[in-house]
Protein backbone atom coordinates (compact mmCIF):
# COMPACT_ATOMS: atom_id res chain seq x y z
CA UNK A 1 0.00 0.00 0.00
CA UNK A 2 1.45 3.48 -0.84
CA UNK A 3 2.46 5.85 1.93
CA UNK A 4 0.08 8.52 3.19
CA UNK A 5 -3.62 8.60 4.03
CA UNK A 6 -7.02 8.69 2.29
CA UNK A 7 -8.95 11.96 2.16
CA UNK A 8 -12.74 12.24 2.42
CA UNK A 9 -13.10 11.23 -1.24
CA UNK A 10 -10.82 8.20 -0.74
CA UNK A 11 -8.02 9.84 -2.73
CA UNK A 12 -4.57 8.99 -1.35
CA UNK A 13 -2.55 11.95 -0.07
CA UNK A 14 1.23 11.36 0.01
CA UNK A 15 3.45 13.67 2.11
CA UNK A 16 6.77 15.16 0.96
CA UNK A 17 9.85 12.97 1.16
CA UNK A 18 12.01 12.94 4.32
CA UNK A 19 9.13 13.49 6.70
CA UNK A 20 10.30 13.27 10.33
CA UNK A 21 9.41 10.72 13.01
CA UNK A 22 10.16 11.45 16.69
CA UNK A 23 9.69 9.11 19.66
CA UNK A 24 9.60 10.38 23.24
CA UNK A 25 9.27 8.11 26.33
CA UNK A 26 6.34 8.76 28.63
CA UNK A 27 7.13 8.39 32.31
CA UNK A 28 6.49 9.86 35.67
CA UNK A 29 9.23 11.05 38.11
CA UNK A 30 9.13 10.44 41.84
CA UNK A 31 11.48 12.85 43.69
CA UNK A 32 12.84 11.59 46.99
CA UNK A 33 14.91 14.66 47.81
CA UNK A 34 18.60 15.23 48.10
CA UNK A 35 19.00 14.40 44.46
CA UNK A 36 17.24 11.11 44.60
CA UNK A 37 14.32 10.34 42.27
CA UNK A 38 12.87 7.49 40.26
CA UNK A 39 11.22 7.29 36.80
CA UNK A 40 8.29 5.02 36.10
CA UNK A 41 6.81 4.38 32.60
CA UNK A 42 3.18 5.32 32.16
CA UNK A 43 0.64 3.24 30.25
CA UNK A 44 0.86 0.14 28.10
CA UNK A 45 2.80 1.99 25.41
CA UNK A 46 5.17 4.19 27.36
CA UNK A 47 6.33 6.47 24.58
CA UNK A 48 4.91 9.19 22.35
CA UNK A 49 5.31 8.73 18.58
CA UNK A 50 5.01 11.84 16.39
CA UNK A 51 5.38 12.55 12.64
CA UNK A 52 6.27 15.96 11.23
CA UNK A 53 4.82 16.18 7.69
CA UNK A 54 4.93 18.69 4.86
CA UNK A 55 2.88 18.99 1.70
CA UNK A 56 4.78 21.58 -0.33
CA UNK A 57 3.75 23.44 -3.48
CA UNK A 58 0.61 21.39 -4.03
CA UNK A 59 -2.35 22.53 -6.10
CA UNK A 60 -4.98 24.55 -4.29
CA UNK A 61 -7.44 21.69 -4.88
CA UNK A 62 -5.16 19.20 -3.11
CA UNK A 63 -4.40 21.63 -0.28
CA UNK A 64 -8.16 22.13 0.22
CA UNK A 65 -8.66 18.36 0.37
CA UNK A 66 -5.84 17.95 2.94
CA UNK A 67 -7.07 20.72 5.25
CA UNK A 68 -10.68 19.69 4.75
CA UNK A 69 -9.87 16.15 5.88
CA UNK A 70 -7.93 17.33 8.96
CA UNK A 71 -10.74 19.72 9.87
CA UNK A 72 -13.31 16.93 9.59
CA UNK A 73 -11.17 14.58 11.72
CA UNK A 74 -10.70 17.21 14.36
CA UNK A 75 -8.17 16.42 17.04
CA UNK A 76 -9.91 13.47 18.61
CA UNK A 77 -10.86 11.42 15.52
CA UNK A 78 -8.32 8.81 14.54
CA UNK A 79 -7.49 7.79 10.97
CA UNK A 80 -5.12 5.39 9.24
CA UNK A 81 -1.70 6.62 8.19
CA UNK A 82 0.66 4.36 6.21
CA UNK A 83 4.34 4.68 7.13
CA UNK A 84 7.58 2.88 6.13
CA UNK A 85 8.52 -0.14 8.27
CA UNK A 86 11.43 -2.38 7.32
CA UNK A 87 10.18 -5.05 9.72
CA UNK A 88 7.09 -5.62 7.59
CA UNK A 89 7.27 -7.86 4.46
CA UNK A 90 5.71 -5.07 2.43
CA UNK A 91 8.06 -2.47 3.91
CA UNK A 92 5.07 -0.49 5.17
CA UNK A 93 2.51 -0.61 7.94
CA UNK A 94 -0.72 1.12 8.89
CA UNK A 95 -0.91 3.02 12.15
CA UNK A 96 -3.71 4.96 13.78
CA UNK A 97 -3.06 8.67 14.23
CA UNK A 98 -4.73 11.98 14.87
CA UNK A 99 -3.64 15.46 13.81
CA UNK A 100 -2.77 17.89 16.54
CA UNK A 101 -2.87 20.87 14.18
CA UNK A 102 -1.54 22.26 10.90
CA UNK A 103 -0.13 25.36 9.24
CA UNK A 104 -1.25 26.44 5.77
CA UNK A 105 0.96 28.57 3.51
CA UNK A 106 -0.57 30.39 0.51
CA UNK A 107 2.17 30.34 -2.12
CA UNK A 108 0.24 31.61 -5.16
CA UNK A 109 -3.36 31.69 -6.29
CA UNK A 110 -2.87 28.23 -7.71
CA UNK A 111 -0.52 26.54 -5.24
CA UNK A 112 -0.05 26.25 -1.50
CA UNK A 113 1.69 24.27 1.25
CA UNK A 114 0.67 22.59 4.52
CA UNK A 115 2.79 21.46 7.49
CA UNK A 116 1.32 19.40 10.31
CA UNK A 117 1.98 16.91 13.09
CA UNK A 118 0.42 13.43 13.30
CA UNK A 119 0.46 11.72 16.72
CA UNK A 120 0.15 7.97 16.89
CA UNK A 121 -2.64 6.42 18.94
CA UNK A 122 -2.21 2.93 20.37
CA UNK A 123 -5.60 1.17 20.15
CA UNK A 124 -6.77 -1.88 22.02
CA UNK A 125 -5.27 -5.09 20.63
CA UNK A 126 -7.17 -5.99 17.47
CA UNK A 127 -7.28 -9.62 18.54
CA UNK A 128 -9.68 -8.53 21.30
CA UNK A 129 -11.54 -5.92 19.18
CA UNK A 130 -14.69 -7.12 17.40
CA UNK A 131 -17.21 -5.26 15.20
CA UNK A 132 -20.40 -7.10 14.30
CA UNK A 133 -23.35 -6.22 12.02
CA UNK A 134 -26.28 -7.60 14.03
CA UNK A 135 -28.89 -7.87 11.22
CA UNK A 136 -29.31 -11.56 10.40
CA UNK A 137 -30.00 -10.71 6.74
CA UNK A 138 -30.48 -7.54 4.75
CA UNK A 139 -33.08 -8.02 1.98
CA UNK A 140 -34.80 -4.91 0.64
CA UNK A 141 -37.54 -4.18 -1.87
CA UNK A 142 -37.26 -1.04 -3.92
CA UNK A 143 -38.35 2.15 -2.19
CA UNK A 144 -37.89 0.91 1.42
CA UNK A 145 -35.38 1.49 4.21
CA UNK A 146 -33.75 -0.69 6.86
CA UNK A 147 -31.91 0.10 10.12
CA UNK A 148 -28.48 -1.50 10.34
CA UNK A 149 -27.41 -2.30 13.93
CA UNK A 150 -23.72 -2.62 14.81
CA UNK A 151 -22.05 -3.75 18.06
CA UNK A 152 -18.38 -3.45 19.10
CA UNK A 153 -16.27 -4.95 21.86
CA UNK A 154 -13.04 -3.61 23.30
CA UNK A 155 -13.19 -0.50 21.13
CA UNK A 156 -14.93 2.07 23.25
CA UNK A 157 -16.95 4.98 21.99
CA UNK A 158 -15.94 6.01 18.47
CA UNK A 159 -17.05 7.17 15.05
CA UNK A 160 -17.29 4.43 12.42
CA UNK A 161 -18.01 4.63 8.70
CA UNK A 162 -20.10 2.57 6.28
CA UNK A 163 -20.08 2.05 2.52
CA UNK A 164 -22.29 0.19 0.02
CA UNK A 165 -19.71 -1.21 -2.34
CA UNK A 166 -20.81 -1.29 -5.98
CA UNK A 167 -23.93 0.81 -5.40
CA UNK A 168 -24.77 4.23 -6.85
CA UNK A 169 -27.19 6.97 -5.92
CA UNK A 170 -29.41 5.64 -8.70
CA UNK A 171 -30.06 2.66 -6.40
CA UNK A 172 -29.86 4.15 -2.87
CA UNK A 173 -30.51 7.53 -1.29
CA UNK A 174 -26.90 7.40 0.01
CA UNK A 175 -24.05 4.94 -0.57
CA UNK A 176 -21.80 5.89 2.36
CA UNK A 177 -21.88 7.67 5.69
CA UNK A 178 -20.79 7.64 9.32
CA UNK A 179 -22.32 6.84 12.70
CA UNK A 180 -21.26 7.03 16.34
CA UNK A 181 -21.24 4.28 18.91
CA UNK A 182 -22.18 4.65 22.53
CA UNK A 183 -21.31 2.55 25.57
CA UNK A 184 -18.07 1.59 27.24
CA UNK A 185 -14.65 0.37 26.22
CA UNK A 186 -15.86 -3.18 26.71
CA UNK A 187 -19.04 -2.93 24.67
CA UNK A 188 -20.58 -0.27 22.50
CA UNK A 189 -23.23 -0.09 19.79
CA UNK A 190 -24.59 2.17 17.08
CA UNK A 191 -26.87 2.15 14.07
CA UNK A 192 -27.51 3.81 10.72
CA UNK A 193 -30.15 3.58 7.98
CA UNK A 194 -29.87 2.56 4.32
CA UNK A 195 -32.72 3.26 1.90
CA UNK A 196 -33.37 1.98 -1.64
CA UNK A 197 -34.88 4.07 -4.40
CA UNK A 198 -38.04 3.08 -6.28
CA UNK A 199 -37.82 3.25 -10.07
CA UNK A 200 -39.70 2.00 -13.13
CA UNK A 201 -36.78 0.27 -14.80
CA UNK A 202 -36.66 -3.50 -14.87
CA UNK A 203 -33.13 -4.41 -13.73
CA UNK A 204 -33.48 -7.77 -12.04
CA UNK A 205 -32.28 -8.58 -8.51
CA UNK A 206 -29.06 -6.91 -7.37
CA UNK A 207 -26.53 -7.69 -4.57
CA UNK A 208 -24.19 -5.22 -2.87
CA UNK A 209 -21.65 -5.40 0.00
CA UNK A 210 -22.25 -3.29 3.09
CA UNK A 211 -18.95 -2.56 4.88
CA UNK A 212 -18.32 -0.98 8.29
CA UNK A 213 -14.97 0.82 8.26
CA UNK A 214 -12.55 2.53 10.60
CA UNK A 215 -11.30 6.09 10.26
CA UNK A 216 -13.00 7.03 6.94
CA UNK A 217 -15.16 5.69 4.11
CA UNK A 218 -11.90 4.47 2.60
CA UNK A 219 -10.61 3.01 5.84
CA UNK A 220 -9.98 -0.60 6.78
CA UNK A 221 -13.03 -2.89 6.76
CA UNK A 222 -14.09 -4.01 10.24
CA UNK A 223 -17.21 -5.98 9.27
CA UNK A 224 -19.32 -6.56 6.14
CA UNK A 225 -22.54 -8.22 5.02
CA UNK A 226 -24.39 -8.72 1.73
CA UNK A 227 -27.39 -6.52 0.90
CA UNK A 228 -29.90 -8.01 -1.54
CA UNK A 229 -32.27 -5.69 -3.41
CA UNK A 230 -35.37 -7.29 -4.94
CA UNK A 231 -36.42 -5.61 -8.19
CA UNK A 232 -40.12 -4.94 -7.81
CA UNK A 233 -40.34 -2.43 -10.66
CA UNK A 234 -41.47 -3.23 -14.16
CA UNK A 235 -40.72 -1.10 -17.17
CA UNK A 236 -44.01 -0.70 -19.07
CA UNK A 237 -44.17 -3.21 -21.94
CA UNK A 238 -43.70 -1.92 -25.48
CA UNK A 239 -45.35 -3.33 -28.62
CA UNK A 240 -44.20 -2.41 -32.13
CA UNK A 241 -44.92 -3.63 -35.65
CA UNK A 242 -41.62 -4.27 -37.48
CA UNK A 243 -40.49 -5.66 -40.82
CA UNK A 244 -39.06 -9.16 -41.24
CA UNK A 245 -35.66 -8.06 -39.89
CA UNK A 246 -37.06 -6.31 -36.82
CA UNK A 247 -36.92 -2.66 -37.94
CA UNK A 248 -39.96 -0.70 -36.66
CA UNK A 249 -42.38 0.33 -39.41
CA UNK A 250 -45.56 2.37 -39.73
CA UNK A 251 -46.22 1.51 -43.36
CA UNK A 252 -45.20 -1.14 -45.87
CA UNK A 253 -45.87 -1.78 -49.57
CA UNK A 254 -46.41 -5.04 -51.44
CA UNK A 255 -47.51 -6.37 -54.83
CA UNK A 256 -50.83 -8.10 -55.33
CA UNK A 257 -50.88 -11.81 -54.47
CA UNK A 258 -47.39 -11.50 -52.96
CA UNK A 259 -46.79 -12.65 -49.35
CA UNK A 260 -45.67 -9.90 -46.97
CA UNK A 261 -44.24 -10.64 -43.52
CA UNK A 262 -44.73 -8.25 -40.62
CA UNK A 263 -43.41 -8.88 -37.14
CA UNK A 264 -44.90 -8.04 -33.74
CA UNK A 265 -42.03 -7.17 -31.38
CA UNK A 266 -42.29 -6.70 -27.63
CA UNK A 267 -40.14 -5.70 -24.67
CA UNK A 268 -40.85 -6.33 -20.97
CA UNK A 269 -43.71 -8.66 -21.81
CA UNK A 270 -44.42 -12.28 -20.90
CA UNK A 271 -44.00 -14.12 -24.19
CA UNK A 272 -46.35 -16.91 -23.10
CA UNK A 273 -49.25 -14.51 -23.72
CA UNK A 274 -50.74 -14.34 -27.21
CA UNK A 275 -51.16 -11.10 -29.11
CA UNK A 276 -53.92 -10.55 -31.67
CA UNK A 277 -54.32 -8.71 -34.97
CA UNK A 278 -57.06 -7.66 -37.31
CA UNK A 279 -57.31 -5.85 -40.66
CA UNK A 280 -59.61 -3.02 -41.65
CA UNK A 281 -61.75 -4.92 -44.17
CA UNK A 282 -62.98 -1.96 -46.22
CA UNK A 283 -60.82 -2.85 -49.24
CA UNK A 284 -61.53 -6.60 -49.13
CA UNK A 285 -57.91 -7.18 -50.19
CA UNK A 286 -56.89 -9.71 -47.54
CA UNK A 287 -58.27 -12.92 -46.09
CA UNK A 288 -58.29 -13.94 -43.29
CA UNK A 289 -58.83 -10.57 -41.66
CA UNK A 290 -57.80 -11.47 -38.10
CA UNK A 291 -55.64 -13.89 -36.12
CA UNK A 292 -53.21 -14.29 -33.24
CA UNK A 293 -49.43 -13.96 -32.85
CA UNK A 294 -47.36 -16.50 -30.91
CA UNK A 295 -44.24 -14.90 -29.46
CA UNK A 296 -40.80 -16.43 -28.98
CA UNK A 297 -37.93 -14.98 -26.99
CA UNK A 298 -37.76 -13.77 -23.40
CA UNK A 299 -39.48 -11.32 -21.09
CA UNK A 300 -36.93 -8.68 -22.07
CA UNK A 301 -37.47 -9.11 -25.82
CA UNK A 302 -39.72 -11.33 -27.94
CA UNK A 303 -41.23 -11.37 -31.43
CA UNK A 304 -43.70 -13.22 -33.62
CA UNK A 305 -44.42 -13.10 -37.39
CA UNK A 306 -47.60 -13.05 -39.43
CA UNK A 307 -47.71 -13.55 -43.20
CA UNK A 308 -50.37 -11.77 -45.27
CA UNK A 309 -51.16 -12.30 -48.95
CA UNK A 310 -53.56 -10.04 -50.82
CA UNK A 311 -56.08 -11.03 -53.43
CA UNK A 312 -55.56 -10.01 -57.06
CA UNK A 313 -56.32 -6.29 -57.01
CA UNK A 314 -56.76 -4.06 -60.05
CA UNK A 315 -56.03 -0.82 -58.25
CA UNK A 316 -54.00 0.43 -55.29
CA UNK A 317 -55.55 -0.72 -52.02
CA UNK A 318 -54.75 0.53 -48.52
CA UNK A 319 -55.36 -1.53 -45.38
CA UNK A 320 -54.53 -0.99 -41.72
CA UNK A 321 -53.28 -3.94 -39.64
CA UNK A 322 -53.90 -3.39 -35.93
CA UNK A 323 -51.96 -5.17 -33.18
CA UNK A 324 -54.06 -5.84 -30.08
CA UNK A 325 -53.89 -7.39 -26.64
CA UNK A 326 -56.35 -9.86 -25.05
CA UNK A 327 -58.49 -10.38 -28.20
CA UNK A 328 -59.08 -9.16 -31.76
CA UNK A 329 -61.20 -6.35 -30.27
CA UNK A 330 -58.83 -5.67 -27.36
CA UNK A 331 -56.71 -2.59 -26.63
CA UNK A 332 -54.80 -1.24 -29.63
CA UNK A 333 -51.02 -1.61 -29.26
CA UNK A 334 -49.75 -0.48 -32.67
CA UNK A 335 -50.86 -0.12 -36.30
CA UNK A 336 -49.18 -0.46 -39.68
CA UNK A 337 -50.56 0.60 -43.06
CA UNK A 338 -50.19 -1.89 -45.94
CA UNK A 339 -50.41 -0.49 -49.46
CA UNK A 340 -51.08 -3.20 -52.06
CA UNK A 341 -50.15 -2.42 -55.66
CA UNK A 342 -51.64 -4.25 -58.67
CA UNK A 343 -48.30 -3.82 -60.42
CA UNK A 344 -45.18 -1.70 -60.31
CA UNK A 345 -44.44 0.26 -63.45
CA UNK A 346 -47.01 1.18 -66.11
CA UNK A 347 -50.10 -0.57 -67.43
CA UNK A 348 -53.03 0.10 -69.76
CA UNK A 349 -56.32 0.45 -67.89
CA UNK A 350 -59.87 1.61 -68.48
CA UNK A 351 -61.63 4.56 -66.89
CA UNK A 352 -62.18 2.47 -63.75
CA UNK A 353 -58.43 1.62 -63.66
CA UNK A 354 -58.98 -2.05 -64.51
CA UNK A 355 -56.12 -3.48 -66.56
CA UNK A 356 -56.81 -3.94 -70.28
CA UNK A 357 -55.32 -6.48 -72.68
CA UNK A 358 -56.23 -4.46 -75.79
CA UNK A 359 -58.47 -1.67 -77.11
CA UNK A 360 -61.07 -1.77 -79.92
CA UNK A 361 -62.53 1.12 -81.90
CA UNK A 362 -65.83 0.33 -83.61
CA UNK A 363 -69.23 1.64 -84.55
CA UNK A 364 -70.64 0.84 -81.10
CA UNK A 365 -68.11 2.90 -79.14
CA UNK A 366 -69.40 6.24 -78.00
CA UNK A 367 -68.52 8.38 -79.82
CA UNK A 368 -68.15 5.97 -82.72
CA UNK A 369 -64.58 4.91 -83.53
CA UNK A 370 -63.20 7.04 -80.68
CA UNK A 371 -61.32 5.20 -77.92
CA UNK A 372 -59.86 6.73 -74.77
CA UNK A 373 -56.66 5.01 -73.65
CA UNK A 374 -55.65 5.26 -69.98
CA UNK A 375 -52.07 4.65 -68.79
CA UNK A 376 -51.62 3.93 -65.07
CA UNK A 377 -48.26 4.40 -63.36
CA UNK A 378 -47.30 2.92 -59.96
CA UNK A 379 -43.90 3.51 -58.39
CA UNK A 380 -42.62 5.52 -61.37
CA UNK A 381 -41.73 9.18 -61.61
CA UNK A 382 -44.12 11.47 -63.46
CA UNK A 383 -42.83 12.52 -66.87
CA UNK A 384 -44.20 13.36 -70.31
CA UNK A 385 -44.90 10.14 -72.23
CA UNK A 386 -45.27 9.64 -75.98
CA UNK A 387 -47.56 7.25 -77.88
CA UNK A 388 -47.16 5.80 -81.35
CA UNK A 389 -49.30 3.45 -83.44
CA UNK A 390 -47.00 1.10 -85.29
CA UNK A 391 -48.04 0.11 -88.85
CA UNK A 392 -50.88 2.62 -89.07
CA UNK A 393 -51.22 5.24 -91.82
CA UNK A 394 -52.14 8.78 -90.91
CA UNK A 395 -55.59 9.69 -92.23
CA UNK A 396 -56.22 6.15 -93.52
CA UNK A 397 -56.33 4.26 -90.22
CA UNK A 398 -56.30 6.97 -87.53
CA UNK A 399 -56.62 10.72 -87.53
CA UNK A 400 -53.38 10.82 -85.53
CA UNK A 401 -50.76 8.07 -85.17
CA UNK A 402 -48.56 9.68 -82.48
CA UNK A 403 -48.80 12.16 -79.64
CA UNK A 404 -47.89 12.86 -76.04
CA UNK A 405 -49.53 13.17 -72.62
CA UNK A 406 -48.42 13.92 -69.06
CA UNK A 407 -49.89 11.81 -66.24
CA UNK A 408 -51.09 13.47 -63.06
CA UNK A 409 -50.53 12.25 -59.49
CA UNK A 410 -47.23 11.41 -57.83
CA UNK A 411 -44.46 8.82 -57.93
CA UNK A 412 -46.61 6.40 -55.95
CA UNK A 413 -49.66 6.52 -58.23
CA UNK A 414 -50.37 8.47 -61.41
CA UNK A 415 -52.66 8.22 -64.43
CA UNK A 416 -52.86 9.86 -67.84
CA UNK A 417 -55.01 9.43 -70.95
CA UNK A 418 -55.28 10.25 -74.62
CA UNK A 419 -57.81 9.58 -77.42
CA UNK A 420 -57.47 7.37 -80.50
CA UNK A 421 -59.73 8.52 -83.35
CA UNK A 422 -60.04 5.69 -85.88
CA UNK A 423 -61.15 5.96 -89.51
CA UNK A 424 -64.20 3.67 -90.10
CA UNK A 425 -63.44 0.49 -92.00
CA UNK A 426 -65.40 -2.45 -93.40
CA UNK A 427 -62.66 -4.86 -92.43
CA UNK A 428 -60.75 -5.74 -89.28
CA UNK A 429 -57.48 -3.91 -88.73
CA UNK A 430 -54.97 -4.54 -85.98
CA UNK A 431 -52.00 -2.44 -84.86
CA UNK A 432 -49.51 -2.12 -81.99
CA UNK A 433 -49.84 0.83 -79.61
CA UNK A 434 -46.56 1.76 -77.88
CA UNK A 435 -45.86 4.09 -74.96
CA UNK A 436 -42.41 5.67 -75.11
CA UNK A 437 -40.21 7.94 -73.01
CA UNK A 438 -38.23 10.94 -74.28
CA UNK A 439 -39.85 11.28 -77.69
CA UNK A 440 -41.97 9.44 -80.26
CA UNK A 441 -38.76 7.60 -81.17
CA UNK A 442 -37.77 6.96 -77.56
CA UNK A 443 -37.58 3.81 -75.46
CA UNK A 444 -40.71 1.66 -75.52
CA UNK A 445 -41.96 1.08 -71.97
CA UNK A 446 -45.42 -0.34 -72.67
CA UNK A 447 -47.24 -2.00 -75.59
CA UNK A 448 -50.68 -3.41 -76.43
CA UNK A 449 -52.86 -4.35 -79.41
CA UNK A 450 -55.53 -2.03 -80.84
CA UNK A 451 -58.23 -2.96 -83.36
CA UNK A 452 -60.57 -1.17 -85.75
CA UNK A 453 -63.70 -3.03 -86.88
CA UNK A 454 -67.12 -2.20 -88.29
CA UNK A 455 -68.78 -5.15 -86.50
CA UNK A 456 -68.02 -5.99 -82.92
CA UNK A 457 -68.92 -9.66 -83.35
CA UNK A 458 -65.85 -10.21 -85.50
CA UNK A 459 -63.53 -8.29 -83.13
CA UNK A 460 -62.52 -11.63 -81.71
CA UNK A 461 -59.58 -13.68 -82.94
CA UNK A 462 -61.64 -16.88 -83.35
CA UNK A 463 -62.79 -18.75 -86.45
CA UNK A 464 -66.28 -20.22 -86.74
CA UNK A 465 -67.95 -21.97 -89.64
CA UNK A 466 -70.90 -20.07 -91.11
CA UNK A 467 -73.34 -22.72 -89.95
CA UNK A 468 -72.07 -22.93 -86.36
CA UNK A 469 -74.80 -20.89 -84.72
CA UNK A 470 -78.36 -20.68 -86.04
CA UNK A 471 -79.61 -17.80 -83.91
CA UNK A 472 -77.73 -15.19 -81.89
CA UNK A 473 -79.61 -12.42 -80.16
CA UNK A 474 -77.17 -10.00 -78.60
CA UNK A 475 -79.46 -7.21 -77.55
CA UNK A 476 -78.72 -5.04 -74.52
CA UNK A 477 -75.04 -5.97 -74.34
CA UNK A 478 -73.37 -2.73 -73.37
CA UNK A 479 -69.72 -3.43 -73.93
CA UNK A 480 -67.80 -4.52 -76.99
CA UNK A 481 -65.75 -6.74 -74.70
CA UNK A 482 -68.75 -8.96 -74.16
CA UNK A 483 -69.12 -9.77 -77.85
CA UNK A 484 -65.69 -11.31 -77.87
CA UNK A 485 -66.30 -13.50 -74.88
CA UNK A 486 -69.57 -14.89 -76.22
CA UNK A 487 -67.84 -16.55 -79.12
CA UNK A 488 -65.33 -18.18 -76.79
CA UNK A 489 -62.33 -20.37 -77.39
CA UNK A 490 -63.27 -23.62 -79.15
CA UNK A 491 -59.56 -24.50 -79.41
CA UNK A 492 -59.64 -28.26 -79.95
CA UNK A 493 -62.83 -28.98 -81.81
CA UNK A 494 -65.17 -27.37 -84.28
CA UNK A 495 -68.82 -26.58 -83.77
CA UNK A 496 -70.95 -28.41 -86.28
CA UNK A 497 -73.96 -26.82 -87.90
CA UNK A 498 -76.38 -28.40 -85.45
CA UNK A 499 -74.40 -27.63 -82.34
CA UNK A 500 -76.64 -24.92 -80.94
CA UNK A 501 -80.19 -24.39 -82.14
CA UNK A 502 -80.89 -21.19 -80.29
CA UNK A 503 -78.76 -18.89 -78.10
CA UNK A 504 -80.56 -15.97 -76.56
CA UNK A 505 -78.86 -13.33 -74.41
CA UNK A 506 -81.86 -11.07 -74.30
CA UNK A 507 -81.38 -9.36 -70.94
CA UNK A 508 -77.64 -9.35 -70.61
CA UNK A 509 -77.11 -7.30 -67.50
CA UNK A 510 -74.54 -10.04 -66.81
CA UNK A 511 -75.64 -11.42 -63.47
CA UNK A 512 -74.80 -15.09 -63.07
CA UNK A 513 -73.52 -16.44 -66.35
CA UNK A 514 -70.79 -18.32 -64.51
CA UNK A 515 -73.34 -20.92 -63.46
CA UNK A 516 -73.70 -22.02 -67.09
CA UNK A 517 -70.11 -23.21 -67.08
CA UNK A 518 -70.99 -26.87 -66.40
CA UNK A 519 -73.46 -26.83 -69.34
CA UNK A 520 -71.13 -25.93 -72.20
CA UNK A 521 -67.69 -25.45 -70.58
CA UNK A 522 -65.24 -24.49 -73.35
CA UNK A 523 -65.94 -27.37 -75.67
CA UNK A 524 -62.25 -28.28 -75.58
CA UNK A 525 -62.42 -32.05 -75.45
CA UNK A 526 -65.84 -33.03 -76.76
CA UNK A 527 -68.37 -32.10 -79.42
CA UNK A 528 -71.77 -30.71 -78.71
CA UNK A 529 -74.39 -32.73 -80.54
CA UNK A 530 -77.53 -31.37 -82.10
CA UNK A 531 -79.51 -32.22 -79.01
CA UNK A 532 -76.99 -30.82 -76.50
CA UNK A 533 -78.68 -27.48 -76.09
CA UNK A 534 -82.02 -26.67 -77.61
CA UNK A 535 -82.54 -23.37 -75.90
CA UNK A 536 -80.24 -21.34 -73.63
CA UNK A 537 -81.47 -18.12 -72.14
CA UNK A 538 -78.95 -16.06 -70.19
CA UNK A 539 -80.60 -13.39 -68.08
CA UNK A 540 -79.14 -10.97 -65.58
CA UNK A 541 -75.54 -11.76 -66.46
CA UNK A 542 -73.51 -9.73 -64.01
CA UNK A 543 -69.88 -9.99 -65.03
CA UNK A 544 -69.16 -9.64 -68.75
CA UNK A 545 -66.07 -11.80 -68.68
CA UNK A 546 -68.18 -14.73 -67.55
CA UNK A 547 -69.64 -15.18 -71.03
CA UNK A 548 -66.29 -16.72 -71.86
CA UNK A 549 -67.37 -19.84 -70.01
CA UNK A 550 -70.18 -20.51 -72.44
CA UNK A 551 -68.32 -21.11 -75.67
CA UNK A 552 -64.67 -20.45 -75.00
CA UNK A 553 -61.86 -18.48 -76.54
CA UNK A 554 -60.45 -19.86 -79.77
CA UNK A 555 -57.34 -17.70 -79.36
CA UNK A 556 -55.10 -19.41 -81.86
CA UNK A 557 -57.15 -19.06 -85.04
CA UNK A 558 -57.97 -16.09 -87.19
CA UNK A 559 -61.12 -14.66 -88.68
CA UNK A 560 -60.82 -13.80 -92.33
CA UNK A 561 -63.12 -11.51 -94.21
CA UNK A 562 -65.18 -14.49 -95.27
CA UNK A 563 -65.27 -16.20 -91.90
CA UNK A 564 -68.65 -14.80 -90.95
CA UNK A 565 -71.08 -13.62 -93.57
CA UNK A 566 -73.64 -11.32 -92.08
CA UNK A 567 -76.61 -12.64 -94.08
CA UNK A 568 -80.04 -13.56 -92.90
CA UNK A 569 -79.56 -17.13 -94.02
CA UNK A 570 -76.56 -17.74 -91.79
CA UNK A 571 -77.65 -15.72 -88.78
CA UNK A 572 -81.36 -15.48 -88.26
CA UNK A 573 -81.08 -12.42 -86.01
CA UNK A 574 -78.13 -10.19 -85.19
CA UNK A 575 -78.92 -7.24 -82.97
CA UNK A 576 -76.37 -4.58 -82.09
CA UNK A 577 -76.58 -1.69 -79.66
Amino acid sequence: MPLGFLDLLSNRIVPDRNFKKSVKPIYSVVNYGEGYDSRVSVGTNSYREEYQLSFTNRSIDEIDRITGFINEREKYKNFIFTVPDSNEPSGEKDISVYCEGYNRIYVTYETGSVSCKFIRVFEVDSALSVVTILNSSIILDEGVSDVINVSTTQRGVETLYWTLDGATTADFTAVNGSFSTGGSVATASGSFTIETLDDTTTEGGEVYTLSVRADSIGGSVLANKQVQVIDTSRTPPAFIWANSVGTPITEIGTLKATPVIIQATTTNFENSELLYWNIDTSSNSYYPTFGSVKLTGSFASSAGDITLTSSVVSEIKTDVVTLRRDSITGPILDTVTITTFPFVGRAFVDSEEIEQDYYVSSSITSPEYLTTVFCKGIGVEIETLYWTIEGATLGVDYDFISGSFTPTGNSVSSIGSFNLSAVPTATIKGFTLNIRTGSVNGLIVLSTNIFITDDPIVANTSQLSQSSITTIDQSNIGRLFRYETILGNNEESALISSSITSLSTSVASTSKAISYLPIVIANKQSEITATSITDLTITEAEAPYRYATILGNNEESNITASSISLTTTTYTVINRI
